[in-house]
């Protein structure tokens, strides 16, 4: 604002200068015109007028950045807004305007829009607001007004400020915002991400008896679901149906991508036949979303081979990649008969299909521990249409043997893949050999031990590992710490997870003082505590209650700045909250908020409850707040 000699110095000058002069400026056809100043308006030639403000005021003009702007033309006055704005100079722009209005010269309402603009343009709605009562003084109809506070709605919804935004649309006592501005804002809640905002909205707009249109529960619906909020996305397609307003195609295909990723197929159907009566054609795309949705519940098969059929008939058909996605699909949720028809459907189709892709059905086999179904493909594939397998392929049927132990089985197809010419390699040999240390055959792994050395096969830390548990399978807990020391003494690059193979195995076989001794030798070590290590200790120590261990362990996690993810932070904040020591859980859980790790509401209630029971209504209440701000942040952040 001005300096206090600035306006010492206005004050004694004439009365007659501040006589207003009509606007010949029209907002309406921007024409540009000049203002004739009063006969008596006093000639400054101090130059270090306003000069505390970088820009100097003198000879009826102002000077900024080497030029001269004169008071009395609106486009310079113009000119010189912009240069501000370019400029950063936000406040200088607030500072000409007084300026102005001090010299006796009316400010219309072209400048005023003008500034409005550079300022939300620039993120400095708070500041236009400042200038909004200036448009009383004007010669300016409603339509400058509505301009200026779409102006600032659409910045404060682009910044996420939406206190100050739900400020402008429901408390202003001077003005009443059109619907236009209701649009505005929804538009910038739609780009901001701000779904909940939206529908609160939505709802005002209804409540002030407003006539909506589709374009307005477009911009919420389009808001919900990028959010994945599909409950409320739900209800507010219902009452768009209800009100018999149109929808868009990409909001269609939008819905339809979302609610088949969710699996919620029930709600797919619905769009698909409305779609028809809209009269929109279901693309290939939504043709696969279909299948996909479908493919994540197992009673859903018999209906997916429906769907299959009717997208071929409309001139479509899945490509391999998501044959083999559903496939994949059908191996986690399906029967062995809904693999092989999907299998036998993408045969039909491609003749000699990825073999890669292949392998990777049969990696999820493995982890499903399902190794029926992947000699099943292996079969129909590779044996039947005569596609040529590789190592990956084998070694991912060997993988199935190790989750679902059969070292005969993992041999046969060792052997197998010998005899297609293929070469062996180490992740294949540690394959076979974790298939026999789980059945005990600590021969058998020992002689392929010998083996690899001398095909010169370097013995890493999981080949260590696996000879290790093979030692505990077949109950020889004395040569397996010996050969665990061995390791830990010669090799200085592995962790902490050969001392835990052993701290599980005496934790299988009951021995709770060998855990908390081969515990104590872990920690004693000179091997780096690992996030890993810290959570499999702490669930064998908090099983066999060792809490006194636990709270050194996360001690010397601290020592050593450990960078642990909220799964840690988790068990040892629940832990403490069971304990009852609620002071440390609340400083864990601070840690855990101020470094943004991914929570989940079981973090804010342990302590919520834990509070509540003491009877500290003032934390509780507190960590409530918390949890709700920190969801409703993460429901109106999150990134899609």
């Amino acid at each position: 604002m001005l300096s206090n000699f600035l306006k010492r110095t206005i004050t004694r000058f004439p009365t007659t200068i501040a006589l207003p002069c009509r606007s010949l400026y029209s907002i309406k056809n921007f024409n540009y015109a000049f203002v004739t100043p009063p006969q008596n308006f006093p000639k400054t030639t101090d130059s270090k007028f306003f000069s505390t403000h970088s820009y100097q005021v003198e000879n009826e003009s102002i000077s900024f950045n080497g030029k001269k702007y004169g008071l009395y033309s609106y486009r310079d006055i113009h000119n010189l807004i912009l240069s501000l704005g370019d400029h950063r100079k936000w406040q200088m722009i607030l500072d000409v305007i007084e300026t102005i209005e001090l010299h006796g010269i009316e400010i219309n309402e072209g400048v005023l829009l003008k500034s409005f603009r550079v300022l939300c343009d620039n993120g400095r709605a708070q500041d236009a607001m400042g200038l909004f009562h200036r448009f009383d003084r004007t010669d300016c109809d409603k339509t400058s007004k509505v301009k200026a506070i779409n102006m600032a709605v659409r910045a404060f919804a682009a910044k996420g400020d939406l206190d100050s935004m739900f400020k402008v649309l429901f408390k202003m006592e001077t003005f009443r915002p059109e619907i236009s501005t209701y649009r505005t804002a929804l538009s910038g809640l739609l780009k901001s991400n701000k779904p909940k905002a939206s529908c609160i909205v939505l709802d005002k707009m209804k409540e002030s008896g407003m006539e909506l249109e589709s374009i307005d529960y477009g911009f919420v619906l389009v808001n919900l679901l990028k959010k994945k909020l599909l409950p409320i996305a739900r209800k507010l397609y219902n009452e768009i149906k209800e009100k018999n307003f149109t929808i868009e195609h990409r909001t269609y295909q939008m819905m339809v991508d979302k609610f088949s990723a969710a699996g919620e197929y029930d709600d797919v159907v619905r769009l698909l036949e409305d779609m028809k009566k809209d009269g929109f054609e279901l693309r290939g795309s939504a043709w696969i979303k279909i299948l996909v949705s479908l493919s994540l519940k197992g009673e859903n098969f018999p209906l997916l081979f429906e769907k299959v059929k009717q997208m071929k008939e409309a001139g479509y058909k899945p490509i391999e990649k998501i044959y083999f996605n559903l496939i994949s699909n059908a191996v986690v949720h399906g029967e062995l008969e809904d693999v092989t028809k999907l299998s036998e459907l993408l045969l039909e189709d491609f003749i000699s299909p990825n073999i890669y892709s292949l392998g990777k059905v049969i990696n999820t086999c493995a982890d499903q521990g399902k190794p029926e179904i992947a000699e099943m493909l292996f079969d129909l594939f590779c044996v039947k249409n005569e596609v040529v397998p590789n190592v990956y392929v084998f070694a991912n049927l060997l993988k199935c043997y190790t989750r679902c132990p059969s070292y005969e089985r993992a041999q046969y197809w060792f052997q197998k893949m010998i005899d297609h010419g293929l070469p062996n390699d180490q992740i294949v040999y540690t394959l076979l050999m974790t298939s026999a240390a789980e059945e005990g055959k600590l021969e058998e792994v020992l002689k392929m031990v010998d083996n690899m050395a001398k095909e010169n096969f370097e013995m890493n830390e999981v080949i260590q590992k696996v000879v290790i548990k093979a030692y505990i399978k077949a109950d020889q807990m004395e040569r397996a710490e010996q050969y665990a020391q061995e390791v830990s003494d010669t090799c200085k690059d592995s962790d902490l997870g050969v001392y835990f193979n052993i701290i599980k195995g005496y934790f299988m076989k009951g021995d709770r003082e060998k855990v908390l001794e081969w515990f104590d030798k872990a920690m004693s070590s000179d091997k780096k505590l690992t996030p890993v290590f810290f959570n499999s200790a702490f669930k064998i120590l908090l099983e066999i209650g060792s809490h006194d261990r636990i709270e050194s362990m996360w001690n010397a996690s601290k020592k050593t700045y450990l960078k642990m993810g909220a799964s840690n932070y988790n068990l040892i904040l629940q832990f403490y909250a069971g304990q009852g020591k609620l002071y440390v859980a609340d400083s864990i859980l601070g840690s855990m908020v101020k470094r943004g790790l991914n929570m989940n509401k079981s973090s804010f209630k342990v302590l919520i409850d834990g509070f509540e029971k003491r009877g500290n209504a003032e934390k509780a209440e507190y960590w409530k707040n918390k949890m709700d701000q920190r969801f409703f942040e993460e429901l109106d952040n999150e990134d899609e």
